[in-house]
């Protein structure tokens, strides 16, 4: 499971719309990029809508042999490195563990109960997260220079032209309404996250903004899916988040794992996948909450299928059944040998650092460093260099003790 975080604070803290200013930190206390009590709750209600499907005794789709309190042999839950989405995915974890269901105080029955060790046996999860620079699972696209170097050329495409072009009118009205005229094109994105932050909280002042808002979000999903369009995203951009997918599906030691990250994630995987091709939706801004599901099936016969499912939104409960057409497999259950399949065809790469071109970034330095195919190579350069070098030595050797014995006889005959 692949989840968006939920409602926050803007990621931009030294820019505001000129014309309806929002200071986060006089009214909340809160700084960039932060998960508001809006977003908390919407999150929590995120988990309450997976242990529906997942948890619960009493649905199809539960999970088999999965318990609902937490256990550490089953769960597995990974965040990105910011406040936001850790904060998230405790949030829906007091979702997928109800009250009640935590760890008690002491486990040795014969003593007296000190009762749960959490307020109202609130269970505490462990969250794993790794530092940006070494992301590449989940960040991965955001990392990769031969990707960085595709989303820079968007603009100069003749769709990212057609675009603006289109929404021109709309876009000269938004510029003036909020008094952001003067800045870029490319600064759009700046201005949807400060608009959007306020228009969730409904501190948005402009009324032309609100009763457009929804010529607003088409423009900025229209803009949104050239920038993570499989073009962009190639093999390379999630192929990270690919590889370890394979990974966990094949080695079965979680039931569950939960990944908590960006709108941003999604979108990437979801370009890298092919989806964009097939479902409008996912080449958009994924709301607040959304997660995208990679369900692993038993089937009657026996074998094993992969299923996509998706949420748009926190409170969405549909878990929209998504085919991987444009990528080979059109079924909903796809047979995960021709998901690994089509997985290692158009969405992994071999060696990631080679084909971004990363080298000499800290994320290649160690666990992503370069392949056995390089290690092979540079062995090959090497033993040469190691021989020749052993030959000059050994002739060095001979030469030397050859005249060391030469002075000592000379010495010998003198005496």
């Amino acid at each position: 499971m692949v989840s968006r975080h939920c409602d926050r604070t803007t990621i931009h803290e030294n820019d505001f719309v000129p014309t309806d200013p929002f200071n986060w930190y006089d009214v909340f206390g809160l700084k960039e990029g932060q998960l508001t009590g809006l977003g908390q709750q919407q999150c929590n209600h995120m988990g309450n809508v997976l242990y529906g499907r997942y948890l619960n005794e009493s649905s199809s789709s539960r999970i088999d042999g999965i318990s609902t309190n937490y256990n550490q042999t089953m769960y597995y839950f990974r965040s990105t490195d910011v406040d936001r989405t850790i904060m998230s995915i405790w949030s829906a974890s007091m979702g997928l563990f109800k009250q009640g269901t935590g760890y008690q105080s002491i486990v040795n029955p014969s003593e007296p109960s000190l009762g749960f060790a959490l307020p109202n046996g609130t269970q505490a999860i462990p969250i794993h997260s790794e530092s940006k620079p070494l992301d590449a699972t989940l960040r991965g696209f955001e990392l990769c220079n031969s990707v960085e170097q595709r989303t820079k050329d968007v603009i100069n495409t003749q769709e990212y032209k057609n675009t603006i072009s289109k929404y021109r009118t709309f876009i000269d009205d938004l510029y003036k309404i909020t008094g952001w005229s003067g800045r870029p094109d490319t600064d759009l994105h700046i201005l949807f996250d400060l608009l959007q932050t306020q228009y969730s909280h409904k501190v948005l002042k402009l009324q032309w903004v609100i009763d457009n808002w929804s010529t607003l979000e088409s423009l900025r999903n229209e803009l949104l899916r050239l920038n993570f369009s499989y073009y962009v995203m190639g093999r390379e951009g999630m192929s990270m988040f690919n590889k370890n997918l394979l990974k966990v599906m094949h080695e079965k030691k979680d039931k569950y794992v939960h990944y908590s990250a960006h709108d941003s994630t999604i979108q990437a995987i979801s370009g890298s996948l092919k989806l964009v091709n097939d479902y409008q939706q996912m080449g958009g801004h994924p709301p607040y909450g959304s997660n995208l599901g990679f369900e692993l099936h038993l089937m009657s016969d026996g074998s094993k299928a992969v299923r996509l499912v998706y949420n748009h939104g926190y409170d969405d409960d549909s878990f929209t059944p998504l085919t991987l057409k444009s990528l080979g497999c059109p079924d909903e259950f796809c047979p995960l040998t021709t998901f690994e399949k089509v997985l290692k065809a158009n969405s992994i790469v071999d060696d990631w650092c080679l084909v971004c071109g990363n080298y000499n970034l800290e994320v290649c330095s160690g666990k992503y460093e370069r392949g056995n195919a390089e290690v092979t190579t540079a062995f090959i350069v090497i033993t040469p260099v190691l021989v020749v070098t052993n030959i000059i030595t050994l002739f060095a050797f001979i030469f030397f003790y050859l005249r060391s014995r030469q002075r000592k006889y000379a010495y010998g005959s003198l005496n």
